[in-house]
């Protein structure tokens, strides 16, 4: 999955002042449903239920429901038969970001300890996102990754299954980081060169190439729009047959046919 966020709830309840402000600005024509509500009932999940008192919009409470969420996942992921050969999170494992440098290790703490709870036999696959490493990131906020969570970019394989993992934000805003993003490209190009060999070569990502359309155009959200076709053609010429992405925070994705229509790579 993507973007469990540590952290992000609480960030959530803190901008929620904004939405009255914007009623008021407009004389009342611009009416934003609040960001987070309060659910009086308790809810049930994996065998959990999870207490009530959670859904109270305090910082408190939507922490600890924060952890209850992604402890569930985790009993669930554990409970499956057969077992996953691994578990991948496609980035933005926290919310604060590396300058906000007490919050950050404090969420990157909570997230380690929730997931020490998967079962041994199960690989945890860490992809970074822009949470994790800055919208700009820089030598310093990647050492930080490196020194939490290992390498930004690598690859590995499954049985006859080769999967890459890419530090996207590089190819998002890489200008704070040129001689790692220039690294990682190259080193791209040499995995997939040798992808054709595999069942299936897949791509994990936070940022994801597009949301519906390759053609769509640049924006917050997807890649630039021909940073984002390079890389497509890139990946359908190693033989890339699906690339998975976060970001998004919500589910989208489509087929990439090549410049000329033929083929496919599904997102």
């Amino acid at each position: 999955w993507a973007d469990t966020q540590f952290g992000m709830m609480r960030a959530t309840l803190k901008a929620q002042w904004k939405r009255p402000l914007m009623r008021l600005a407009t004389c009342g024509r611009l009416v934003l449903p609040p960001l987070l509500e309060a659910a009086p009932e308790a809810r049930k999940g994996g065998g959990r239920v999870i207490d009530p008192a959670l859904y109270e919009l305090t910082p408190e409470a939507l922490d600890a429901l924060e952890v209850a969420l992604a402890s569930m996942a985790v009993e669930a992921i554990n409970a499956m038969d057969p077992k996953p050969a691994f578990v991948v999170v496609c980035g933005d494992l926290i919310n604060a970001y590396p300058t906000q440098r007490d919050e950050n290790e404090a969420q990157v703490k909570e997230f380690k300890a929730v997931f020490s709870g998967l079962r041994p036999d199960v690989e945890l696959v860490c992809v970074c996102g822009n949470h994790d490493i800055g919208e700009r990131p820089t030598p310093e906020t990647l050492g930080r990754w490196r020194r939490d969570f290992g390498r930004d970019y690598f690859s590995f394989r499954v049985g006859p299954d080769k999967f890459i993992v890419l530090n996207s934000q590089l190819y998002k805003n890489g200008s704070g980081a040129a001689k790692e993003a220039e690294a990682q490209d190259r080193w791209l190009d040499q995995e997939l060169k040798a992808g054709p060999e595999s069942r299936f070569t897949v791509i994990f990502s936070h940022v994801p190439p597009f949301i519906d359309d390759p053609l769509e155009p640049s924006g917050y959200f997807p890649l630039e729009r021909e940073t984002r076709l390079r890389l497509l053609d890139r990946a359908l010429q190693g033989g890339c047959s699906h690339w998975f992405a976060g970001h998004y925070h919500r589910n989208a994705g489509g087929t990439y046919y090549g410049r000329g229509g033929k083929g496919g790579a599904r997102q």
